[in-house]
């Protein structure tokens, strides 16, 4: 199913009614899978396995999985947002593959100079994200490789982890203990 609200897309990929405990959101391009400069073609589709294998580390069934991710690619006409979502499945089934379930996938379709509210660093996606699953700040996680993705976790007051991190996996396994700790 696929809902444009205040020009994100969203699509939904998991339907989960259970309230949950955590939520991690989760960037696409460069943090679960390699880069290639807008990719979108399923067949340039592969998972980073190294972060992918540590991201598994932080999900249990207390824990909701979204994917937020800028997707300038759809706002420059290069593809879809049909041939987007059709990326975003493929990822997802590989992404299964590892134990990690994504609810949901968030996507700006705009470009830098549309000056939207929803690209990165912005926080519409990180707003609509807490708003649905009414998860506390406190207990969200997100996991980027820029400093966009960080500027907007700061702006919502999430926690923040980078996958470009050499403490990347110290840094997950501190930040499960902290989740699990905190009530």
């Amino acid at each position: 199913m696929t809902e444009m609200k205040s020009g994100v897309i969203t699509q939904k990929i998991v339907d989960v009614s259970k309230q949950r405990r955590n939520l991690l959101l989760l960037d696409r391009d460069g943090t679960l899978n390699y880069d290639k400069g807008h990719t979108y073609k399923v067949e340039d589709l592969r998972v980073i396995e190294k972060n992918v294998k540590q991201l598994a580390n932080l999900i249990d069934q207390e824990t909701a999985v979204y994917c937020i991710t800028n997707q300038s690619g759809i706002g420059r006409g290069f593809y879809t947002y049909e041939q987007a979502m059709i990326f975003n499945l493929a990822l997802a089934d590989q992404l299964r593959l590892f134990d990690i379930h994504v609810e949901k996938f968030i996507m700006c379709p705009h470009t830098m100079e549309a000056q939207c509210v929803c690209r990165k660093p912005k926080t519409l996606m990180i707003e609509l994200a807490i708003k649905e699953t009414r998860i506390k700040n406190s207990h969200c996680t997100f996991i980027g490789n820029t400093y966009t993705d960080q500027q907007a976790s700061a702006a919502m007051n999430v926690s923040y982890l980078d996958v470009n991190s050499e403490k990347f996996h110290i840094n997950v396994l501190r930040r499960k203990n902290e989740l699990n700790v905190d009530n």
